[in-house]
């Protein structure tokens, strides 16, 4: 169902649109917000399982799978091969990279670089998401930056956090 954002005091768009990719699955009572500003996009081969919800003005790139009943708040990016698990939710105006796994009940706030899995209220990172890197359609050398950034990272993170 493609509805209104009335629940945050704005109201939608009238000339911006729902732009829906090739090959995207939509399963039941998935819910998208038409925009408030230019558009709400969701790319190519996605998979939204049911009872999704999808804010305003996201923009869901290609190959991305949005697990049941996940919410994702108006303004987020998810980059391509990015999977968001199961009732976990994105905060507004975040911004999620390349082939990350956002755990299962997660809170997600923020801005990630590629490759992560998160986890966790709120959600932290915990290793490199190996699995979902492997199975992107992304050239070798793509891959390994995206692996060695994604160690950095999480390296930069424990040591900053003392974990």
């Amino acid at each position: 169902m493609i509805t209104e954002p009335d629940w945050n005091g704005r109201s939608s768009n009238p000339n911006g649109i729902v732009n829906i990719g090739e090959n995207t699955k939509i399963r039941e009572l998935v819910i998208i917000n038409k925009p408030t500003e230019h558009e709400t996009y969701i790319g190519n081969n996605c998979y939204l399982m049911n009872r999704c919800f999808v804010g305003h003005d996201c923009r869901i790139g290609n190959n991305v799978q949005l697990n049941p009943g996940c919410s994702v708040a108006g303004f987020v990016t998810i980059n391509d091969y990015s999977c968001i698990g199961m009732n976990a939710s994105i905060h507004q105006h975040s911004k999620i990279g390349k082939c990350c796994l956002i755990g299962a009940g997660s809170f997600f706030k923020g801005e990630t670089p590629s490759g992560i899995t998160w986890g966790g209220v709120p959600a932290k990172p915990i290793k490199v998401n190996n699995i979902g890197i492997e199975r992107s359609d992304l050239s070798n050398n793509e891959k390994e930056l995206i692996i060695h950034n994604a160690k950095l990272f999480i390296d930069r993170f424990k040591t900053s956090s003392n974990i």
